[in-house]
């Protein structure tokens, strides 16, 4: 028989020996550039097109890494140990470029805070990064193929690893503390890499709060941090921000996980119409991976689902 999107699908027969009026698809076979199973979508999932391409030839232990595309090609940047590295790569899976700067930058490659955020926005690339030795954050502009542009050192601002940066009228970056082990900076710059805002959001108080993860969706900014009580004692929880590009915040702070319950880990995206927070939680036996939809308009949480229950 032929299934409803033009597949040929399977019929059964009924117990008086008469055919089913339902065709039933065929499994997807990914690869062959056909919905096979008639679910709107062709070739779900993750197919190799290619070869593996090793961007760090200087034997070098690389991680960090961030990718984003551009206009016509993929950029990579990462933590080369005692460097950045940086390569372009085309949507064939050529590379196009590949260059090591910012000499002693990063630090060791022990290093176990984030060394690298990179956004695509215009017609530049917005990159930060963060000198363990000296404990300089810097800001960079580069062009898509990676020749640096403008570069800047946050004034009066000391060991802050980016935990992302975000296109948003320009670039927004924001930053956390190591020292402290808590609090965030959020700082905004222009295409050409001019500051134009920045502002510490508070970590102290009645929680350490410490900065996760971040998205934008050309307005705004959603920002998720870890929370726990200053003592330390408790479950851990995770909470919601979002502000303005200008560093003003908007709507109430949403708190994911309630109760005994523990919140430890978490990243917020945004999908065109909502906000999604991927995030772990449960007890500390029997952990499960979740999501949470928050409406991009009024900043509720719309619904809760589990994706993946223990074992």
């Amino acid at each position: 028989c032929v299934a409803p999107c033009g597949t040929s699908g399977t019929e059964r027969c009924d117990d008086d020996g008469r055919w089913s009026p339902i065709c039933v698809p065929p499994q997807e076979q990914c690869g062959n550039g056909i919905d096979d199973d008639c679910d709107g979508m062709v070739d779900p999932g993750f197919v190799r097109l290619g070869p593996d391409i090793v961007l760090n030839e200087g034997g070098t232990e690389a991680r960090w890494p961030q990718i984003v595309w551009t206009d016509d090609r993929l950029a990579v940047a990462w933590d080369d140990q005692w460097s950045l590295g940086f390569a372009t790569v085309s949507s064939g899976g050529q590379r196009l470029s590949s260059r090591t700067f910012l000499r002693d930058l990063p630090g060791p490659v022990f290093w176990d805070r984030p060394t690298v955020a990179l956004a695509w926005s215009g017609s530049r690339l917005g990159l930060a990064t963060f000198r363990r030795f000296g404990g300089e954050s810097l800001f960079r502009t580069l062009s898509a193929g990676g020749t640096p542009l403008s570069s800047a050192v946050l004034p009066g601002i000391e060991f802050l690893y980016p935990v992302g940066v975000s296109a948003a009228r320009g670039f927004v970056a924001l930053w956390g503390d190591e020292r402290l082990h808590c609090c965030a900076t959020l700082d905004s710059f222009t295409h050409e890499g001019e500051s134009t805002a920045s502002v510490a959001l508070d970590g102290l108080g009645d929680a350490l709060r410490r900065p996760m993860s971040m998205a934008s969706n050309g307005r705004e900014i959603a920002i998720l941090r870890s929370a726990s009580d200053p003592a330390w004692t408790g479950s851990p929880w995770l909470e919601f921000e979002r502000w303005t590009a200008a560093g003003t915040s908007v709507g109430p702070t949403i708190r994911l996980g309630t109760g005994s319950d523990w919140s430890v880990w978490g990243v917020v995206v945004w999908d065109g119409t909502s906000w999604r927070v991927v995030w772990v939680g449960g007890g500390p036996a029997d952990f499960t991976l979740r999501v949470t939809r928050i409406d991009g308009e009024r900043g509720v949480v719309l619904d809760e689902s589990v994706l993946q229950t223990p074992g």
